[in-house]
């Protein structure tokens, strides 16, 4: 971002700036170009540099939507942290550039609505269009903000949804081995007076209960969908 600060005359118009503005050349090119059309007045020619530097916010605007689209399949693609990060920086982004073309639009509604020499009638139609493309600019970033917030809303929505669906498999597993870990807990316990304790096939009828105990488990929770 460069700062350029117009100071405006009826025959003059000063600009500050620090470092080169190619728009500056570009709007002396439109209005040599367009002189017998839009006159030689200061009006004229501040015309062809406010519409010269609102131009240059369109390809900006096509670059960041691009952007914003490779973000939004990102999302449902393979959702991560420098996904997250690329959103906060886009939303930043254009954040930064409506701050810098809000005032614009105020700038530009003002000379549109008051009783000013240095704008000749002749040229005041030009100034709508050029209120026109900064009103087209915002409505974009506008809608750009919006969208990146629903993807941070679902970016979000798909984290929670897959600690959820994390949490299910490791609480299913927990339960299944639980229940084995009952079954050996209950023939560990010190009793004299235990009916499998004698039993020949004790061991195997304790594995067995515990293999079909953690398999019953297991078909459950996988047609639930938990697994």
């Amino acid at each position: 971002l460069d700062e350029i600060d117009l100071f405006v005359g009826e025959r003059y118009i000063i600009t500050v700036h620090q470092r080169a503005v190619p728009q500056i050349d570009e709007a002396v090119r439109r209005w040599e170009h367009n002189a017998g059309e839009l006159g030689h007045d200061v009006g004229a020619l501040l015309y062809a540099l406010l519409d010269s530097i609102v131009d240059t916010y369109f390809p900006v605007l096509d670059t960041l939507s691009e952007r914003v689209d490779d973000v939004q399949e990102a999302i449902f693609v393979q959702p991560d942290q420098s996904t997250l990060r690329d959103l906060s920086r886009l939303r930043r982004t254009l954040l930064q550039l409506r701050r810098v073309v809000a005032p614009e639009r105020e700038v530009m509604n003002s000379l549109l609505r008051r009783d000013r020499p240095i704008l000749p009638s002749g040229t005041q139609v030009y100034f709508y269009d050029v209120y026109d493309h900064i009103v087209r600019v915002l409505d974009t970033i506008d809608t750009h903000r919006e969208v990146l917030g629903s993807a941070t809303d679902s970016h979000l929505s798909l984290t929670s949804n897959n600690l959820n669906q994390i949490m299910k498999v490791l609480t299913s597993w927990s339960i299944i081995l639980m229940s084995s870990s009952l079954i050996a807990g209950i023939y560990g316990m010190n009793f004299v007076h235990m009916p499998e304790l004698a039993w020949n096939l004790g061991y195997v009828f304790a594995l067995a209960l515990m293999l079909a105990i953690s398999g019953g488990l297991f078909l459950f929770f996988r047609s639930r969908d938990w697994l």
